[in-house]
């Protein structure tokens, strides 16, 4: 299962009204600046035939009103990789576009970046995986399917077991297209 990494990032800008957008500084388009910058971070910047990333604008929202230029903007970034290398470079990444796309626009303020959630990579051992493949088999013959397609899903469950030491488990089994049973 793959890392997922998750921020709050809020632009600063300077207020105006609809009728002065020159007395502005637009943190709307600060923001819809990054966003498509923030893509370039996949399509540009990692291998799609090596590596796997998705990068996702979950949240934008600045103000309530049509006629008014906002003073700031929030947005909501999750990025998802396969392994710790890749996941390094696109946190690195979102910083940086960030941090640019806020001083390009003439920002008074830094942007706020802030980190909401962090889950980590998920990989199982490759001996104990091995061996409840064959126990796997074993038990439910051909209806066992262990070359399944990997997922973009991240779990927490990780980071508890790992906390105290111990080994942990994924299960997610499913039947004929359900899933009966899923297991931490």
């Amino acid at each position: 299962m793959d890392t997922a990494d998750s921020f709050k990032i809020t632009f600063f800008g300077r207020g105006s009204h609809a009728s002065v957008p020159q007395k502005a500084v637009d943190p709307i388009v600060m923001g819809a600046s990054a966003v498509i910058r923030l893509q370039t971070i996949i399509s540009r910047e990692i291998s799609p035939s090596e590596e796997i990333a998705v990068a996702t604008i979950g949240a934008f929202h600045a103000g309530e009103s049509e006629n008014k230029i906002q003073d700031k903007a929030e947005m909501r970034v999750n990025i998802r990789t396969f392994d710790s290398d890749t996941r390094n470079r696109a946190i690195e990444g979102v910083r940086r576009i960030i941090k640019a796309e806020s001083q390009a626009n003439g920002s008074s303020q830094e942007p706020l970046i802030k980190e909401t959630s962090s889950f980590p990579l998920t990989s199982n051992d490759p001996a104990l995986a091995e061996k409840l493949s064959t126990s796997f088999a074993e038990t439910f013959g051909e209806e066992f399917n262990p070359d399944i397609a990997r997922n973009n899903a991240s779990e927490d469950f990780s980071i508890l077991a790992a906390s105290i030491g111990k080994p942990y488990a994924y299960l997610d089994l499913w039947r004929n297209g359900h899933r009966p049973v899923r297991r931490c």
